[in-house]
């Protein structure tokens, strides 16, 4: 399921970095970067505490959602 995940949003975030905008290409690679930091921490779930371990993920999800908003606002709202 999760390679299934990243080619699919991989093969996403490479349309929209062929975009002529290179705001939006920025602001994807920082949500990719944002995505690898949940991934990771995802990882190092099992040796966490659990509260710091959901006050990371929600930090990081919403740190997400505003990117991908931030995204959709750079490139006139389209998804």
């Amino acid at each position: 399921m999760r390679r299934a995940r990243a080619l699919f949003l991989g093969s996403v975030a490479a349309v929209a970095r062929a975009s002529s905008d290179p705001r939006v290409a920025a602001l994807e690679r920082e949500k990719d970067s944002i995505e690898t930091q949940i991934d990771a921490l995802r990882r190092q779930k099992a040796g966490m505490d659990s509260t710091v371990y959901q006050k990371s993920l929600e930090t990081l999800l919403i740190q997400l959602a505003e990117k991908n908003k931030a995204i959709r606002d750079a490139a006139g709202g389209r998804p």
